[in-house]
């Protein structure tokens, strides 16, 4: 189910900066090691600053995959 369908985007739906789960770890691990060296507070951005709506998400999965997603649209 896709339930967030009253967003002011192209598609009506949520975006997102989505981060591969290894990268996403890679990030933790370098920054609990910049925390070990008392670095101080430091702000780390693990994404990479282009998002993509849930339905383009959808979209892309299905290219890649050559097999139809289904989903519906419904209330939050």
């Amino acid at each position: 189910n896709v339930t967030d369908t009253d967003y002011d985007t192209s598609d009506r739906t949520g975006v997102r900066d989505y981060i591969h789960v290894v990268h996403f770890a890679t990030g933790h691990i370098t920054c609990m090691k910049k925390f070990k060296e008392n670095c101080g507070l430091q702000i780390y951005n693990l994404g990479i600053g282009k998002g993509c709506s849930i339905l383009e998400m959808i979209k892309i999965l299905e290219k890649v995959s050559g097999k139809t997603i289904a989903y519906k649209e419904c209330p939050r």
